[in-house]
């Protein structure tokens, strides 16, 4: 996984994505958690996450991520929560 883990954050990057969570251990209170780490990578679009995901960049570390690890990739929309809330 090293090869994709040195590569992938320059495919973000241009798209304006940083990580929000990257490892660290994982302790689940329900349900099945996943098996390994886990990644959290923020954009400021869905837009933008679909196209870094579609991009020549990422689709070119594809296969060493399906060859190194079983993953789930989601796009998940939110709204920014402010404090108190």
């Amino acid at each position: 996984m090293k090869p994709y883990s040195a590569q992938v954050e320059s495919t973000f990057l241009p798209f304006g994505g940083r990580y929000i969570v990257r490892g660290g251990k994982i302790r689940g209170l329900e349900g099945d958690g996943p098996n390994g780490g886990m990644v959290v990578i923020e954009f400021d679009s869905k837009e933008k996450a679909q196209a870094w995901y579609d991009s020549p960049a990422y689709r070119k570390l594809m296969p060493i991520r399906h060859q190194s690890a079983t993953s789930r990739v989601y796009i998940v929309e939110g709204t920014v929560i402010q404090p108190g809330h």
